[in-house]
């Protein structure tokens, strides 16, 4: 068996040979008992896989990789890392926060008597006495 042979073993899988080739590779298994083991071992490891690829890889075997592959990259910049906890850790405080708010615009707007935006918000207008008493507490703090 020389390297010529093998090649041209090799080349009779995958392609189409010369009547030639196909001469010179007939007459090279006629004359090496080598040859044709080479030949009997290549043609059962290509049956092998063949038979075998189908049932390789489990189901969704791409998506498994590819998220094992996102789990191991390094995040690229701390502070997009940063964000990501604290929008994770803050969304039930977030959701909860408004719920309040909600919560104390509706008994704002069921107390009052009208509608604005002071009432909404539960705050009144300041009288001229509060106004005095803030002005002159200001003064003696001077």
């Amino acid at each position: 068996m020389n390297k010529r042979s093998l090649d041209l073993l090799y080349r009779s899988f995958d392609a189409q040979l010369s009547e030639d080739e196909k001469a010179e590779l007939a007459s090279a298994l006629a004359s090496s008992e080598s040859l044709r083991r080479e030949e009997e071992a290549a043609l059962a490891m290509r049956d092998a896989v063949r038979t075998s690829a189908v049932r390789s890889f489990k189901p969704f075997f791409s998506s498994r990789v590819l998220n094992r592959m996102k789990a191991l990259e390094k995040p690229n910049d701390p502070m997009e890392e940063l964000w990501k906890a604290l929008v994770t850790m803050f969304r039930p405080v977030a959701v909860a926060g408004a719920l309040t708010l909600v919560a104390i615009l509706a008994f704002n707007l069921a107390s009052a008597e009208r509608w604005t935006l002071d009432t909404m918000l539960g705050v009144s207008e300041p009288g001229i006495e509060e106004v005095w008493t803030l002005t002159v507490l200001e003064e003696s703090n001077q």
